[in-house]
């Protein structure tokens, strides 16, 4: 089970509107793993209170799953969307790394062959985002290397100018609030990068941020 795939959204959602409008009892017919799946998943990430009773009655070839759920359905969507940019955006770096080494060792690739490779289920997002830096990447790569002291991006390496670019597209080009980039970028570095470049891209973020016009909403 994948918490970031559409297809998932969207059975969530089917599910949630099902329990309103059922009296918080909702048969869901097929697909019935994933769906739990994933509500399990939201529970264990989102600490919520998600009371979740399963009967699952197999005749055939249809499943049918009755589940009981007591909570904000509004606010469980925000998390799920929360959770799901997050684990994105993480693809998205890995992307951006990927096609920066064929771009710096001359090598062809086929952009769609990437998107391939590196989602089990097409995203919106990802292309979004993706295709946004690469259509930007001299425009981007000139305004973090003007908030870079004595240092340009591509003496960075690979993953941590992935992490500049994607931060830095976000606040400039998408309507992702500056601050939410900028701590997505954080957590990001910190998992891939040493405590210094982690300072570095704060940094960079946070002057562009005070000095580019950026989305605060």
């Amino acid at each position: 089970m994948v918490l970031e795939h559409d297809n998932n959204i969207k059975l969530l959602k089917e599910i949630f509107n099902s329990f309103e409008e059922k009296n918080n009892h909702i048969f869901f017919e097929g697909q019935i793993y994933d769906a739990f799946s994933v509500l399990i998943d939201i529970f264990n990430k989102s600490k919520k209170e998600i009371i979740i009773i399963v009967i699952v009655l197999n005749s055939y070839k249809t499943l049918y799953v009755l589940c009981i759920l007591c909570y904000n359905f509004n606010s469980v969507l925000e998390d799920i969307m929360k959770l799901t940019r997050t684990e994105l955006r993480e693809k998205i770096m890995i992307i951006l790394y990927q096609i920066e080494i064929y771009r710096k060792e001359n090598i062809e690739y086929d952009l769609e062959e990437v998107f391939h490779e590196n989602l089990e289920i097409d995203n919106q997002y990802v292309r979004d985002i993706v295709n946004g830096v690469l259509d930007n990447l001299s425009k981007i790569d000139e305004i973090v290397n003007k908030y870079m002291d004595k240092w340009t991006i591509d003496r960075l390496g690979k993953t941590d100018a992935s992490i500049l670019r994607l931060a830095t597209y976000e606040m400039l080009y998408y309507d992702t609030p500056a601050l939410v980039a900028i701590n997505e970028a954080i957590d990001l570095a910190h998992k891939y990068s040493d405590d210094k470049v982690v300072k570095l891209i704060n940094a960079v973020l946070d002057k562009i941020r005070n000095n580019e016009e950026v989305n605060e909403q």
